[in-house]
């Protein structure tokens, strides 16, 4: 679903001003665990310059800086093209944008959510307090999500989505089949009578799949350890998250890792396919 499994990841990066660039790298790999592989930073020129290296598959997270100069309108507008044109057509690819906290920046990233932005990342103040990475760990995994969630929901039936959309939301925080039941006011049963009829997976084995989607991007292109997914996405431990991986996608984790993410994915869409197939398609 991003770049290919096995590379480091790499993020490209519009940001001109050289003491930005040097502010960002530092972050970006401060207090990485070992074996935990730092993405690389594409430093990028242009707005064409960061679209051709998403285009290539090359990049897998952009971020791009937005400041108070005075052709800012003009650079606000081509980053909102920008942005509109990559989440259309690289949905599992953020889009952070680099700002300082200005009430100017804070009105461009207003208009910039409308074209999709998936976070901020403030200057001089996010890049100097540790919270570079998190940053880019939520925005990938939401954007890994959303881009899964797109994928499924062609596969799957109105209320099989439902349950998808939700366990997709929340897969970082461990989601379970009673607080998708509640957060879509039914009762659990109801969730069961919808897989049943769809021919799905029961909602227990949906759930544990969308978690499963974002793990295996931390695991194959992030290159976290299994032991750091497993604490980080509630697994327990890397041995029980292993055993998740073998039951439910039938692949080692070290098959899953060269792989990618996006097998996982593909591997869920078939079974609601094949589901659907299997029984009565008018609902």
């Amino acid at each position: 679903m991003t770049a290919a499994a096995g590379r480091s990841p790499v993020i490209a990066a519009w940001v001109t001003d050289a003491a930005a660039r040097q502010r960002l790298a530092a972050a970006v790999t401060e207090r990485l665990p070992r074996r935990v592989h730092a993405p690389a930073i594409q430093w990028c020129e242009s707005a064409e310059a960061l679209l051709a290296a998403v285009a290539r598959g090359v990049a897998t997270t952009t971020i791009v800086e937005i400041g108070d100069g005075p052709d800012d309108g003009n650079h606000i507008a081509r980053v909102a093209e920008l942005t509109h044109t990559l989440r259309s057509d690289y949905p599992a690819v953020p889009v952070l944008i680099y700002a300082p906290l200005t009430a100017a920046a804070s009105r461009a990233i207003v208009t910039l959510a409308g074209a999709g932005i998936t976070n901020v990342i403030i200057a001089g103040y996010d890049d100097l307090n540790h919270a570079v990475r998190p940053i880019l760990d939520a925005a990938v995994s939401a954007c890994i999500a959303e881009a899964a969630y797109v994928r499924l929901s062609a596969a799957a039936s109105r209320d099989v989505t439902a349950i998808l959309g939700y366990a997709l939301r929340y897969a970082t925080a461990a989601p379970s089949v009673a607080s998708a039941a509640q957060a879509l006011r039914v009762h659990r049963k109801t969730l069961a009578s919808w897989c049943h009829a769809s021919g799905a997976p029961p909602p227990r084995v949906l759930v544990t799949w969308c978690r499963l989607i974002v793990a295996a991007e931390r695991l194959a292109e992030a290159r976290w350890p299994t032991e750091r997914v497993a604490r980080a996405f509630g697994f327990g431990s890397g041995s029980a998250l292993a055993g998740l991986i073998r039951r439910h996608i039938g692949l080692t984790r070290a098959e899953l890792r060269a792989a990618g993410s996006g097998v996982v994915v593909e591997m869920l869409a078939q079974r609601l396919a094949d589901g659907r197939r299997g029984t009565d398609p008018v609902r």
